[in-house]
């Protein structure tokens, strides 16, 4: 039996709760006595035979409020407590706080909600290249901070900008008049010229007159625009001889000749023909005899393979058979008028009975209990699938209250309608943004993934597209598939070739301790030393040629090939391609080429005798498969800086091409046909 309840003692079962018998505190952080007289049981008088329990009744749901730890972690009571002993008492957990605890909370992220896309201003880092801050920029502890770009300025930097090219604007075509340099030969300038520092130069070349030179021009062939293809009639030489004359003759001194032959005629010869017959028999299937020649069964009397008489049973020739004349059908062997046996029927062309009630024509619907069937009109090309009418066969036409509309998805461009475009429509593509900065293959591959690529470009008016939706740095799909080929390490007198095919090619040799040549193609720019070597374009393509060296002011010649004791000018320039007039420094040519064989000229000037040089070749590829034939690089590009700048971004500013690292990341701009 329990002890009975001693009510003349203060410290018994029901004691206070005070005396520090209990651990923990209450849900509303009061002390252990504050707990005992809100959640423990009245202290009431019970029957001295029973034992009272002073958690019955309790209910530990009011833990104390969250503190903190310590300076980086926040203490979390347990929202239900245990009792004991009339006292409730709670568990904790221990939860981090990356910003730190204060007041018995964890602080608040300073970055949440700061867009960092306010960059300073640019400005000229030198006098040579323009500082740019990348948007967006990172935000730590509340405070924006953006990385830069150098983009260089081919004409300089100034308040801020790029300067622009002089040539800009500059068209040079209008070079000086052609001139007679001797009786047999013209001057002629070449067009376009270049452009430097806003005056045009033309190059010229000489050419032969064969008729000879007179007024600064070359003299016309007197047969130049003369066709020879009027020759003589064919007349009868003899009673069964037919001459003839060659339909094509050849011009002479401004008159035409055309050789003649004779023809034995077996039926004879009459009016500059030859008889091809006496009788049908003589003429072959499908054709019969007609005043002695043999013609085609192409009429009533004389039709088909056979020449059958078609009028001898009522019927006409047609498509080589014979048929029933027009608004009549053939009917048990006769030709009949449409409407019989029995009026009232469709113009079908069929002899059975109209069934009854009979049908009227197409447009006449007074049949009994008939209705004409839906027409679909042409004019707004509409076609008849079943009870309805599709506007084309594809669907993407369709009908909607008599008119013909485009489908879901799809907007209206001229007579068709072509799937609609989120970003801008231009020349059949459909061309978007994407802000998202990503590395150029993560790039393509989600431009694939919408059902494009990475934009390829092939004029300036696309590149102008690009570019209005390139808000910042921006990818496009241009890029160099890094494949290269060895030629000779010496190059003497245009024996080392050099073959560019398709997957482009590199050629990278010293011409250390190399003096002019003496031999075929000894002709220099300028410079002491110089080397050679013959280039075979297998595949018509955008070429990047340029060069490197050590004590040597390079230059770089690309040149039509000939076979004899010179080279025929610079293609699209003039000698020296590209001079950077200093040691140390790259030149390069880029060039559109067409599948043939041309030199390169790598020619070195300085002071000192010894160097060496290097010649590299590279080509880029769309990743659409594109061509890539139009090109728009910004002065000193491609430069394939540390031999890793394979891939092409297009500048925001002024829409030119620049390579740089695959792995760098930027916007891109997408393309798909519509």
């Amino acid at each position: 039996m329990p002890p009975a309840w001693d009510g003349g003692e203060d410290g018994a079962a029901g004691g206070s709760a005070g005396d520090g018998g209990s651990a923990g505190t209450d849900a509303g952080g009061g002390t252990a006595g504050d707990e005992a007289s809100t959640d423990a049981p009245p202290d009431t008088k019970v029957d001295s035979d029973a034992q009272t329990n002073p958690c019955e009744g309790m209910v530990c749901n009011k833990p104390p409020a969250k503190e903190c730890a310590d300076a980086d972690n926040l203490k979390v009571y347990n929202a239900t407590g245990t009792c004991s002993e009339g006292l409730c008492s709670y568990s904790f957990s221990t939860t981090p706080c990356p910003q730190g605890c204060e007041n018995g909370a964890c602080k608040n992220d300073p970055c949440l909600g700061v867009t960092c896309n306010s960059p300073p201003a640019k400005f000229c880092s030198d006098p040579t290249h323009l500082s740019v801050y990348d948007v967006p920029g990172t935000c730590t502890n509340g405070d924006c901070s953006y990385t830069t770009h150098e983009e260089y300025c081919g004409f300089g930097c100034d308040n801020a900008a790029c300067k622009g090219d002089p040539c800009v604007g500059v068209t040079c075509n209008q070079p000086p008049a052609s001139f007679c340099s001797d009786p047999d030969n013209l001057v002629v300038y070449e067009v376009p010229g270049k452009c430097t520092n806003g005056v045009c130069a033309y190059t010229n070349h000489e050419q032969f007159c064969s008729f000879g030179c007179e007024n600064g021009a070359c003299k016309g062939d007197p047969c130049a625009g003369v066709t020879c293809n009027q020759p003589p009639a064919a007349f009868c030489a003899g009673p069964s001889t037919l001459r003839t004359f060659a339909a094509t003759g050849t011009c002479n001194q401004g008159s035409c000749g055309y050789t003649s032959t004779d023809v034995p005629c077996a039926h004879g010869c009459v009016s500059g023909a030859c008889n091809e017959c006496v009788n049908d028999s003589e003429c072959g299937a499908g054709k019969w005899c007609s005043s002695q020649k043999c013609v085609a069964c192409t009429q009533d009397q004389h039709c088909g393979a056979s020449c059958t008489d078609c009028s001898a049973i009522g019927q006409v020739c047609a498509a080589g058979a014979c048929a029933c004349p027009a608004n009549t059908k053939l009917c048990a062997g006769s030709c009949v008028a449409l409407n019989l046996p029995q009026s009232g029927c469709s113009n079908t062309g069929s002899c059975s009975p109209c069934p009854l009630p009979a049908f009227a024509t197409a447009t006449d619907c007074s049949g009994a209990g008939q209705t004409c069937s839906f027409t679909c009109d042409a004019a707004l090309h509409r076609v008849k699938n079943g009870a309805s009418c599709d506007c084309d066969s594809a669907g993407h036409w369709t009908e909607s209250g008599g008119v013909c509309v485009c489908a879901s998805g799809y907007v209206p461009q001229g007579n068709t309608c072509v799937p609609a475009c989120t970003g801008t429509s231009a020349n059949g593509f459909c061309y978007w943004y994407v802000s998202t900065a990503a590395a150029f293959d993560a790039a393509e591959a989600a431009c694939v993934s919408q059902g494009g690529h990475l934009a390829s470009i092939t004029s300036q008016a696309e590149n102008d597209t690009v570019k209005a939706l390139a808000v910042a740095n921006a990818w496009f799909g241009l890029r160099d598939p890094g494949t290269s080929q060895t030629a000779s390490t010496s190059g003497d007198d245009c024996t080392d070739i050099i073959v560019a095919n398709a997957a482009g090619g590199t050629y990278s040799g010293s011409t250390s301790s190399a003096y002019d040549d003496i031999g075929p193609c000894s002709k220099t720019s300028n410079g002491a030393k110089d080397k050679f070597f013959k280039l075979t374009i297998t595949t018509q393509w955008t070429w990047v040629f340029s060069t490197s060296g050590s004590n040597f002011d390079t230059y770089l010649g690309l040149y039509n090939w000939t076979t004899g004791s010179s080279y025929t000018g610079c293609v699209g320039g003039f000698i020296a391609c590209d001079d950077d007039s200093g040691s140390n420094y790259t030149s390069r040519v880029i060039r559109n080429l067409a599948p043939g064989t041309y030199l390169i000229n790598v020619d070195g000037s300085s002071s000192s005798e010894y160097g060496s040089l290097s010649l590299h070749l590279r080509r880029f590829e769309f990743t659409d498969g594109t061509v890539h034939n139009y090109q728009n690089w910004s002065a000193k590009e491609p430069s394939n800086s540390s031999n890793n700048e394979r891939c092409t971004e297009m500048i925001s500013s002024s829409g030119a091409w620049n390579d740089l690292s695959c792995t760098a990341t930027h916007p891109y701009v997408c393309k798909k046909p519509l």
